[in-house]
């Protein structure tokens, strides 16, 4: 009997203990498969996300940021202000006769004018600062955390360093020029996104109507 057990052990239950373990590992090389193989997705798919949202909030000729979230990002900076007193400027930049750039010199040139015109707005600003293509020509900018007087400055540089700038496209020296129109809480308080577009309009407007290149500062309707 003790013979029988002792060979059922060797020939029979080793070698399915054998298999079970094998059947273990096997389960458990697959599960960590499986485990890799959701992880991969799950990182894919975050990535997915984050492109796809990028590709919604971002200008795709300047890379700078579009209108889609100018908005938000506005009425958080009012209800900042009304709370804790956080001052913010916001300009509306528009190209001087852009049309005409794009008649005389083709929209390739046009296009790389509003290219190169970013990256001297985003050169011009701090990191705190945002800058957005809201369409056509114009742009924002929002300069954040500051007096009245240093965003005046900032502005002013901008519009300097615009005019004094050759625009290069395939041989073609391009000048142009910029207007502004600025909005800061140091001047006058606003209640909302509605009414802070419309004075920071009216006063690039007040800028083009007065020979454009330069900035006017928005006063209360």
């Amino acid at each position: 009997t003790l013979l029988t057990l002792v060979l059922e052990v060797i020939f029979i239950f080793r070698p399915m203990a054998k298999e079970v373990i094998k059947s273990r590992e096997a389960e458990q090389r697959l599960l960590n498969s499986l485990e890799e193989q959701v992880e991969l997705r799950t990182y894919k798919l975050e990535a997915a996300n984050k492109k796809l949202k990028d590709l919604a909030s971002k200008d795709p000729l300047t890379n700078l940021n579009n209108r889609l979230t100018l908005e938000f990002e506005i009425e958080a900076l009012i209800k900042g202000f009304h709370a804790h007193q956080c001052p913010f400027g916001i300009a509306l930049i528009d190209i001087d006769f852009f049309k005409k750039i794009n008649d005389a010199y083709g929209h390739l040139a046009g296009d790389h004018v509003l290219k190169e015109f970013a990256e001297i707005l985003q050169s011009q600003g701090r990191d705190s600062d945002k800058a957005y293509r809201v369409g056509g020509e114009e742009f924002v900018v929002i300069l954040n955390r500051l007096p009245s007087e240093r965003a005046q400055e900032i502005i002013q540089e901008l519009i300097n360093q615009t005019r004094s700038h050759h625009f290069n496209f395939e041989g073609q020296h391009i000048n142009a020029t910029i207007s502004a129109g600025l909005y800061h809480t140091d001047l006058f308080p606003i209640a909302n996104t509605r009414d802070l577009f419309c004075v920071i309009d009216k006063a690039l407007y007040e800028s083009k109507a007065n020979g454009r290149d330069k900035l006017t500062l928005a006063v209360p309707i």
